[in-house]
């Protein structure tokens, strides 16, 4: 600063020399180029009215601008507005007072920013005319840039020197030699328990009187104008003679030192007890904290030296050309030690890994660098530390402070050396940390939408940042930044509050934050989360300085009261619910409950569930004369839910004074919004009255199951007790019908033939339809051919097609598979029905069945059966009733056609079973078209249609026929017609009769009835089966049951088939010549 005021000083009085030599040669301002222009530093004349005259070479190079283009412009111009009317009032000063006047201004020059210093003065080349201005400008930004630099070096130093646990203590050397005390840390301060702060700019030897006697003044003094630096061991200060210091002198800016020092009493009574010298020395090189290494220097004295002898001047340029003289000099030093501390910072496990590793350490340029070093030291020249590069022994890179000295007794040699190391890596590291953290912050600054403040709390001035106008939609600086402009923008509803908040904050503690509205520009109110920190107080403690930042929070709040509603919403949704709804934490305590659970917790209205757990409540319904017992299944769900992370759902009872209660209860987890279990959440319905009714429902659902199985039971015996005298009449009348008749016979029989079959198809269709309805009925799987059945139901209605004399006929895709799978006796039952009921309607014309083959599906196949007839045809009205039950077409007492009306309600439920619909197409007195579609399955290997095996071959022998049957009627029946059809028939009354005769005779087919006295049919056939040991006699069952798994129990008896009563004669011979075929296949 001194030396800048002098050459200011200087340059005015240089600059005052050419005004008057200009005056005095009383020329225009052209003149002045010849004796200002020659002037280094820029110059600017301005006329009166302040406009631009004339500027020399150096002006117009700060201005960027060419040489002589300064006439006629002006400082709006080129500097802009604002700083054009700074400048002009500086100007007007100077024609006021005659100057001269100097100020400094920062302007900006094309991309450049420049710290200005000018000076202004008056002049008058011509004495009658207005005078000029006359400005010489000089560049200080680099200069106040240092000044900025050492400000802040001196304050970082100022804080290391606080900070530091060495004492230091600060002098100056005055012009006249005189070392002056200027300044002493507080630890200086605590090590010689005096208080110097009154002390400081006193002779240093008024300070320390002792200074003098011990010889430090001459010392200080030395250190001070020659910069060398000067050391010492356990001193003794007279005035504390108890404790030693170690002393270090060293100059820190021209004319100044620092005196650094350390108690070391205790390590000097530590070092008493050891042994001098070499021992000392050791102890104290090994214990350092500091990494040292101690090398052997005289080989690379012996290289330099012969360098030298061979003419080398320059080494360092001849080494650098020549690299091998350096791994020479490398390979030529020898390692005498290296301390502990030393080996840690190089990751060396021994010393002798150490020394090995030092042509490793350094690369060429960190050698070189310490080669010019030893040259300097051999020189005598100052050895500053110095910064290299250096490799680990595991390979770690380090930035380390190496500093040479001569090894005591060795300092004129310089054959050994000491190299002292400080491992700057962490600290580098560091620093590079903190400069890119101060980058980043101003970069958060420059980008963060928060408005950052700093409040002068003394002045009521402040600081906003741009984003702080910018949130309430202002321009930056639109509106003073001021404790009272922003207090006049918060919402008077919200200022007291605000205020008040904020006043507390500081008071009780360095933060505060409060939320309060902001008006914006636009009128709008914006909430504002504000925080502040105090920074700064005065010695009584009262904040001097705030700084803190502004956040739009307006979003977050408009959140949180959509949170709100939605909140209440739910509240009061849940409190509507007759179920009860309930959160609780990990450790059991409510955290939410709806009214529902609050009523059963006998809670008032306002008292407070939530913290409380089941226990108090459990214990307030004791308190209140109730006796709740509960089953324990709640606690342990809730422990289940949160231990698996599963919902769980139980019923729950609970036993009241007022009676028994049930729950149905369903708890799941509740997680927060990063998937952490939380607690868990619950319903609970009362279904006291559900169960109730359930368990009334249950005994109904019995009484109605027990029904059931008396009314399948009643059947079973009514269809044995209609089906065994039935089987009786219909058998005599065919075999009457098979003797020589006369017409009227003939007539009188297959009349009765034709009225028995009407009264069983009736007692047929009663009991399918009853086993329907009741559940009782399910669908065989056999293989069937459609040609045979359609060929055999189309037979059983020839004679009365005939009688009526319509045609019958039938057709078969030629695509359709011969062989089919599925239950061939429902299917002959929906064709009986449906082509029944077309003979029945047709009197004439013809009745057609047609089957085609629509494709596979599901696995299977899709059939459609057509049967259509020419008879009268259904009316439109009652299209929709004619599958219904007990349903006809005409339904009056005076109806010509007879029926049950089951018919076709027992074909629909038979087609919708196997897979398929069934659809109708009438019109009246044209005809009746019914549609029906089947899904049947196919076998693995489709085999020829039945119709196409050839006949079984007539035994050689009559095959022996074995007919069990306790009715005398059918047995004697069936053993006519079956001799009648070449068969040796032998009957059996009972079920033991016929095992005793199997157990002496040989059968070829034995028919067995179901139903007898004594052992019935199954057992006896598992009788038999048991003693044939592996004939397996064909077994064909003779049932009246016809009932719900008949089929299956037979088959699971060991019976090869079954017919059912009353028999066809023609079916039971073709179901006796079937078996015993199949039997001698097997």
């Amino acid at each position: 600063m001194t030396s800048e005021r002098e050459r200011l000083e200087q340059e005015v009085l240089e600059l005052r020399q050419r005004v008057a030599e200009l005056e005095a040669t009383g020329d225009s301002v052209e003149s002045a180029s010849g004796i200002v222009g020659a002037l280094p530093i820029p110059v600017l004349i301005k006329d009166s009215c302040l406009k631009w005259v004339w500027g020399n070479n150096a002006m117009c190079d700060m201005l960027h601008l060419e040489h002589g283009s300064l006439a006629g412009l002006t400082d709006e111009a080129v500097h802009g507005r604002e700083n054009a009317r700074e400048i002009h009032e500086c100007d007007r000063a100077v024609l006021a007072t005659g100057g001269p006047l100097g100020y400094e201004k920062i302007l900006t020059f094309g991309n450049a920013c420049y710290h200005l210093s000018v000076l202004k003065t008056l002049w008058h080349p011509e004495k009658d005319k207005e005078p000029y201005v006359l400005s010489v400008v000089r560049d200080v930004t680099a200069m106040r840039t240092a000044e900025n630099e050492a400000r802040e070096s001196r304050e970082r130093f100022g804080r290391v020197l606080r900070n530091t646990p060495m004492g230091v203590h600060m002098y100056e050397l005055a012009p006249n030699g005189d070392l002056i005390f200027t300044d002493a840390n507080p630890a200086a301060d605590l090590l010689t328990g005096r208080n110097t702060a009154a002390l400081r700019g006193k002779l240093a030897h008024t300070v320390f009187p002792d200074m003098e006697k011990l010889g430090l003044t001459d010392i200080y003094r030395n250190v001070a104008e020659t910069g060398s630096t000067w050391s010492t061991r356990g001193m003794r200060y007279p005035d504390q003679p108890d404790k030693l210091f170690d002393v270090y002198a060293f100059r820190i800016s021209e004319g100044s030192v620092a005196v650094q020092f350390e108690d070391v009493t205790h390590a000097a009574y530590v070092s008493e007890q050891l042994k001098i010298n070499e021992n000392r020395y050791r102890s104290l090189f090994n214990s350092s904290p500091i990494p040292m290494w101690e090398f052997d220097f005289s080989g690379v004295k012996r290289q330099l030296d012969m360098l030298r002898g061979s003419g080398v001047d320059d080494i360092l340029s001849h080494v650098r050309a020549h690299q091998e003289k350096l791994a020479a000099m490398v390979d030529s030093v020898h390692v005498l030690g290296l301390n502990p501390a030393c080996m840690d910072m190089l990751e060396a496990s021994s010393v002798r890994e150490a020394s090995d590793h030092i042509e490793n350490m350094f690369d060429f340029p960190e050698l070189m660098l310490v080669l010019e070093q030893f040259l300097n030291m051999e020189k005598g020249l100052q050895v500053d530390p110095f910064l290299v590069r250096a490799c680990t022994v595991k390979g770690s890179a380090r930035t380390i402070k190496t500093h040479f000295s001569p090894l005591p007794g060795h300092e004129e040699r310089l054959d050994r050396v000491l190299l002292t190391i400080t491992d700057e890596t962490e600290r580098l590291r560091a620093e590079k940390a903190v400069t890119e953290s101060e980058e980043r912050l101003r970069l958060v600054l420059s980008a963060t939408k928060d408005g950052i403040w700093d409040w002068d709390m003394n002045s009521g001035n402040a600081y906003f940042s741009p984003s702080y106008y910018t949130m309430l939609g202002y321009r930056s600086g639109e509106f003073e930044a001021t404790e009272q402009a922003w207090l006049d923008l918060v919402h008077p509803d919200d200022r007291d509050r605000t205020v008040n908040r904020i006043r507390a904050g500081l008071e009780h503690g360095n933060e505060f934050s409060t939320e309060f509205r902001m008006r914006a520009k636009t009128g709008r109110w914006v909430w504002i989360l504000g925080r502040g920190r105090v920074v700064e107080r005065d010695e009584q403690g009262r904040p001097l300085r705030t700084v803190g930042s502004h956040a739009d929070i307006t979003a977050l709040k408009r959140v949180q009261e959509e949170l709100l509603e939605h909140k209440n919403l739910f509240e009061a949704m849940a409190d509507n619910l007759f179920d009860m709804l309930w959160a609780k934490d990990t450790e059991g305590n409510y955290l939410f409950a709806n009214k529902a659970l609050r009523n059963a917790m006998h809670m008032n209205d306002g008292e407070e569930l939530i913290g409380r757990n089941d226990l108090f409540f459990a214990e307030r319904l004791r308190k209140t004369g109730m006796t709740p017992r509960f089953s324990g299944k709640h606690v342990h769900s809730d422990m289940t839910v949160l231990h698996t992370g599963h919902p769980e759902r139980y019923e729950e009872e609970y036993a009241m004074d007022e009676g028994r209660m049930v729950y149905d209860v369903r708890k799941s987890p509740l997680f927060d919004r990063h998937g952490k279990l939380i607690g868990t959440v619950g319903m609970g319905r009362d279904i006291t009255e559900t169960k109730q009714a359930q368990a009334t429902l249950v005994r109904a659902k019995e009484a109605a199951e027990s029904a059931v199985r008396s009314k399948d039971q009643f059947l079973a015996n009514m269809s044995h007790e209609i089906r065994t005298p039935m089987n009786g009449v219909l058998g005599m009348l065919q075999l009457l019908n098979a003797t020589p008749l006369n017409g009227e016979q003939t007539e009188y029989v297959e009349t009765a033939l034709e009225s028995g079959r009407g009264l069983l198809s009736v007692i047929n269709d009663i009991l399918d339809f009853s086993k329907m309805q009741s559940g009782g009925f399910s669908l065989a799987r056999q293989e069937f051919t459609l040609h045979e059945t359609m060929r055999t139901v189309l037979r059983s209605f020839s004679v009365q097609a005939r009688d009526k004399r319509i045609g019958l006929s039938y057709e078969v895709a030629p695509d359709m598979p011969q062989t089919l799978i599925g239950d061939d006796a429902r299917l002959r039952q929906i064709l009986f029905n449906l082509v029944g009921n077309a003979v029945k309607f047709t009197h004439s014309g013809n009745v057609g069945v047609r089957a085609d083959h629509l494709g596979p599906h599901k696995g299977g196949v899709m059939i459609g059966l057509e049967v259509s007839d020419t008879g009268i045809g259904i009316p439109e009205s009652l299209l929709q009733k004619v599958f219904d039950p007990f349903t006809q077409a005409d339904g009056s007492f005076s109806r010509q056609y007879q029926g049950t009306g089951l018919g076709l309600g027992i074909v629909r439920s038979l087609v919708e079973r196997m897979g398929g619909t069934l659809s109708i197409d009438s019109e009246e007195k044209q005809g009746t078209a019914i549609y029906a579609t089947l899904l049947l399955d196919l076998p693995e290997c489709e085999t020829a249609p039945a119709h196409d095996k050839p006949a079984p071959e007539p035994a050689k022998r009559p095959q022996r026929v074995l007919v069990v049957e306790d009715d005398e009627v059918n047995r004697f029946t069936t053993k006519r017609y079956l001799e009648k059809s070449g068969y040796a028939v032998c009957v059996a009354h009972s079920g033991e009769e016929a095992v005793s005769l199997c157990s002496g005779e040989r059968f070829d087919c034995i028919l067995m009835d179901i139903q007898m006295p004594g052992m019935d049919g199954m057992a006896a056939t598992r009788k038999i089966r048991e003693a044939e040991k592996g004939k397996d006699t064909p077994v064909v069952a003779l049932t009246a049951h016809a009932m719900q798994g008949d089929r299956e129990r037979f088959l699971a008896a060991g019976m090869d088939g079954y017919a059912s009563k009353p028999l066809e004669l023609e079916e039971l011979a073709a179901a006796v010549a079937t078996a015993i075929a199949n039997g001698r296949q097997s």
